[in-house]
């Protein structure tokens, strides 16, 4: 709260807007993103499912050029560590 009051006696209003943040750049553009969105909301799932799940929608989003991976990861194929006991 500190750091945004003092910004704001300094700038005012412009002052709480973000700066820029550390980080890689963001890969995936506001048009995509709306576009997924709307694709939800108005049209079935695929795979005749009942409702969205992340890997449906990551699916349906390579229309919009979105890569499957920006979607939600596989479950890990590795094997369990050796303290894991299986029944």
């Amino acid at each position: 709260m500190s750091k945004w009051r003092a910004r704001f006696v300094t700038n005012r209003l412009e002052g709480l807007s973000d700066e820029p943040r550390p980080g890689a750049a963001r890969t995936i553009t506001d048009e995509q993103v709306e576009a997924v969105i709307v694709t939800t909301l108005e049209e079935d799932p695929t795979g005749g499912d009942p409702h969205w799940s992340t890997r449906s929608m990551a699916s349906t989003s390579a229309a919009t050029g979105i890569r499957n991976s920006s979607g939600s990861s596989r479950p890990s194929t590795r094997t369990p560590p050796p303290t894991w006991t299986c029944t």
